[in-house]
């Protein structure tokens, strides 16, 4: 929501911003500055602008990174989900997450079709390679800290097994995730 994340670059001047950073604020109200001030102090509490640089990232990507990591698994999977998103941008896969689908046709749907998997979006992972132009959400401070400090793994691939559960398994081969696949 600050500059140094490269998501805004004018707005009303925060108090406690250092100097130069400016804040997008929807609505200039009272609500809006507290949400502004929030979202800044979760970001320095994780170390985001820093983190992101050891990550390899800019802060809007790191936000990015967060943003699909918040979207795909649950918590206690933020780390490896960070470091799926990692290995492939690294390889130059394309990252094919639902969530990001999901987005881009403004729906919420558990398993898609083939015609969704080929929408006309800069935020169709399936097509495009990289990171989305944006985040698709809001992600909190536990997927921030997984963005910039995903545990080492070799993981490229991981699906949902059991949604009322929120279980997902992760692997390497290509092989074994079409069998995770066939169990879900």
């Amino acid at each position: 929501l600050v500059e140094p994340l490269g998501v805004a670059t004018h707005g009303v001047r925060l108090a406690g911003l250092a100097d130069g950073h400016r804040a997008a604020v929807i609505g200039a109200g009272a609500i809006g500055l507290a949400a502004v001030a929030a979202a800044r102090t979760v970001v320095d509490d994780v170390g985001l602008v820093e983190g992101a640089a050891a990550a390899g990232y800019t802060p809007r990507e790191a936000l990015i990174v967060a943003s699909l990591v918040q979207a795909e698994v649950a918590e206690r999977d933020f780390g490896k989900a960070s470091r799926v998103v990692a290995n492939r941008l690294e390889l130059g896969m394309t990252l094919g997450f639902d969530s990001t689908i999901n987005y881009a046709l403004g729906i919420d749907d558990l398993t898609l079709v083939n015609e969704q998997l080929e929408v006309d979006s800069p935020y169709n992972t399936y097509v495009n390679t990289g990171l989305p132009p944006g985040p698709i959400n809001s992600p909190g401070e536990q997927a921030m800290a997984a963005a910039i400090d995903p545990p080492a793994g070799d993981w490229l691939y991981f699906v949902a097994v059991s949604p009322e559960s929120d279980a997902t398994q992760f692997t390497a081969d290509y092989e074994e995730f079409l069998q995770f696949k066939d169990e879900f």
